[in-house]
């Protein structure tokens, strides 16, 4: 049984949600927030960023809260007042019930 680890991170200016697991860099996931919608998409291009060499924006990590912080004001900012994250749920459940059970 492995760990879930959630990550935070600013790619460019892009907030960027990162669920992997402890022991493993090959399983993990990152979810994108979409500027149309203001909701959190499957966007796994932005692993690269994470892991290896940028394709052209460096991948900052900041805390959950600083995170959270500037989701809220974009989407205030936009009037986002309902928006669909359950991609990212659905992923998060996955790991934690799924891929971290083996």
């Amino acid at each position: 049984m492995s760990d879930v680890i959630l990550r935070y991170f600013l790619i460019g200016v892009r907030p960027v949600k990162h669920i992997g697991l402890k022991d493993s860099i090959y399983l993990s996931a990152a979810y994108a927030l979409d500027w149309q919608t203001g909701t959190f998409i499957s966007h796994d291009d932005y692993l690269d960023n994470i892991y290896g060499r940028p394709s052209k924006d460096e991948a900052e990590e900041i805390s959950q809260e600083e995170f959270d912080t500037l989701v809220q004001e974009y989407r205030r900012e936009k009037g986002f007042l309902h928006f669909d994250d359950s991609a990212f749920k659905e992923g998060l459940r996955y790991y934690r019930e799924v891929l971290a059970q083996d």
